[in-house]
């Protein structure tokens, strides 16, 4: 297995009636797995964690290993520290700097190490299984087998395409897209952030197994961001969008990019916004997108601190009728599939093909402007369920349609 994959677990504990979430995972850095994993943990000073495990599900899609339990560890024997933190670490692993003395610190044998690409991480109780099982025996992306009594906290990271598995939401919890494959993944104000992994996360320095960082630190208690995000929302403007923000603080704070996507994974910058700098009041900002997609559309903000680090923002969805409407037929296409537009294209319009089984994009082309009905050859196409995906001016579109013999 390349990369680490490294986590850092910090929950606010829901158990005895408390209220519980993540606060950070660390994972697939650029180095090796052995020896370099840990996992962080937050919650109520001195909390036992009797009866409870940490669990890493498989996310893998188009696999036999989808829904196994790939790492289960005992956390039974631990307790958080005076000051909410338990920092259980891999035999080799270093904090630079070391942890707070109140962190409760503990060292297990990552074995196997921790999965990479998409997953989903657990804390549970009343757990009666085995690492190795399976909790997804028709490997579907739902969880027919759970074998414990509760589930006190979980969270997915999918990597790639749709076809990816998650299970955190069957157990109550949420996902967030994982647009790096390797990356630094953190809960703060009220928001998932994530940071790409090159050697230097987020200000946080990896190598050899030693990590320090100006942002989050294993072990320690602080956690301070450049920017405190106070509001994200989206409205519409007739037919256009209006995205808002603001700000309670800003610490070299270089400025924000506007990011649109018409899938929720895939996403372009659509402004840039200067930043401003070091702040300590409430500052509002906004752009309008005046070519929405036709449909969903997707936006996030990235913003980027001075020295290049940079965090993302929840990512936030609006829909946008458009005139005109696309349909497809046949469904199930025998050699030859047809569009049929409602009104000709305004505009030249991108379409790709995408197999849903690997997610992969089988065909590419572009359909003229003013065009009112294209018609697309399938013989090249193995038997299978694919996607239309049209991209073009302010026309988005999606449809499935089946390739038979």
């Amino acid at each position: 297995m390349k990369g680490i994959f490294t986590a850092i677990f910090t929950l606010l504990f829901a158990y005895c009636g408390l209220s519980q979430s993540f606060r950070s995972i660390l994972f697939h850095t650029s180095s090796t797995d052995n020896g370099l994993e840990f996992i962080e943990i937050t919650g109520t000073p001195g909390m036992p964690l009797t009866g409870m495990h940490f669990i890493n599900i498989i996310g893998k899609a188009n696999s036999t290993e989808a829904g196994v339990m790939r790492t289960v560890i005992d956390l039974g024997s631990y307790s958080l520290g005076a000051n909410g933190l338990l920092l259980i670490r891999d035999a080799s692993t270093e904090i630079a700097p070391g942890p707070d003395p109140e962190t409760e610190v503990a060292v297990e044998n990552f074995k196997p190490n921790l999965f990479n690409g998409t997953n989903t991480f657990v804390i549970v109780s009343g757990f009666t299984g085995n690492e190795g099982d399976d909790i997804d025996t028709n490997d579907d992306g739902t969880a027919d087998i759970t074998p414990w009594s509760n589930v006190v906290t979980s969270i997915s990271t999918k990597q790639g395409v749709n076809s990816k598995l998650i299970y955190a939401d069957d157990f109550g919890g949420t996902y967030i897209q994982n647009p790096y494959g390797k990356g630094f993944l953190f809960y703060y104000n009220n928001q998932w952030n994530f940071a790409n992994m090159t050697g230097d996360i987020m200000g946080m320095s990896v190598s050899d197994g030693t990590y320090s960082g100006r942002q989050i630190t294993p072990g320690k208690t602080a956690a301070v961001l450049p920017v405190d995000l106070s509001l994200f929302v989206l409205r519409k403007s007739n037919k256009d969008v209006m995205i808002e923000w603001q700000t309670a603080s800003e610490q070299n704070n270089a400025g924000f990019d506007v990011e649109k996507s018409n899938d929720g994974s895939h996403f372009e910058s659509i402004a840039k916004i200067n930043g401003a700098g070091d702040s300590q009041q409430f500052l509002n900002y906004s752009y309008t997108d005046s070519k929405p997609f036709n449909g969903i559309n997707y936006y996030r903000l990235k913003q980027t601190d001075t020295d290049g680090g940079f965090t993302y923002s929840p990512v936030k969805s609006i829909r946008i009728s458009q005139s005109g409407s696309v349909s497809l037929y046949p469904a199930v296409a025998v050699g030859q599939l047809t569009l049929s537009f409602s009104d000709a294209l305004t505009d030249d319009t991108k379409l790709d093909i995408v197999d849903l089984g690997s997610g992969r994009i089988a065909h590419t082309s572009i359909i003229a402007a003013k065009t009112k009905e294209y018609n697309l050859s399938t013989t090249a196409l193995p038997v299978g369920t694919y996607s239309v995906v049209l991209n073009g001016g302010a026309f988005s579109e999606s449809l499935k349609f089946v390739v038979a013999k």
